[in-house]
């Protein structure tokens, strides 16, 4: 009798032993589907962080020529603004300048 049973623990032994190794695989291959899933929602998120940080890029980059183009009007017209200022300032002395010369020649007498 103990060897039948020995043999009926050895049986339900090496079944036990089948069914938690296919449990074991089992679970692991669903873990590792799981794994799987996760890594492709990481990836897919990364991609789209990445097309949206690319889009920013572009528009940064667009709004930064925008600013470069104003600054150069702004230095343009700062150019301009000063030949202004100087030939008013040039007009005014010479406004002054004829000013004087008329009243020295009103006040001369011939």
């Amino acid at each position: 009798m103990t060897t039948s049973c020995h043999s009926l623990k050895g049986s339900w032994s090496s079944i036990l032993g089948r069914a938690s190794i296919k449990g074991y695989y089992k679970e692991t291959v669903d873990r590792m589907e799981q794994t799987d899933k996760v890594i492709d929602a990481a990836i897919n998120s990364l991609n789209k962080n990445s097309i949206k940080k690319g889009n920013l890029l572009n528009a940064l980059n667009g709004v930064t020529k925008t600013l470069k183009a104003i600054q150069d009007a702004i230095k343009e017209d700062l150019v301009l603004n000063k030949k202004v200022i100087e030939a008013t300032e040039a007009y005014i002395k010479n406004s002054t300048h004829l000013t004087e010369l008329l009243t020295l020649i009103k006040n001369f007498n011939f």
